[in-house]
């Protein structure tokens, strides 16, 4: 939810479109992340060793 609205797919913000990762216990937006365009993947930045 933003803004008293409730959203199922990306939201368009002014440096791209967002969407929500999760939710405060009144549904409300907590953490939110930018969108990927249709097609791409994202990109892992951090590469893990595990020994």
């Amino acid at each position: 939810m933003y803004d008293k609205k409730l959203y199922r797919e990306c939201v368009d913000g002014k440096s791209g479109k967002w969407c929500p990762t999760s939710l405060n216990p009144n549904q409300t937006t907590k953490t939110w992340a930018y969108c990927l365009p249709k097609g791409q993947k994202p990109k892992s930045s951090k590469k893990f060793v595990f020994k």
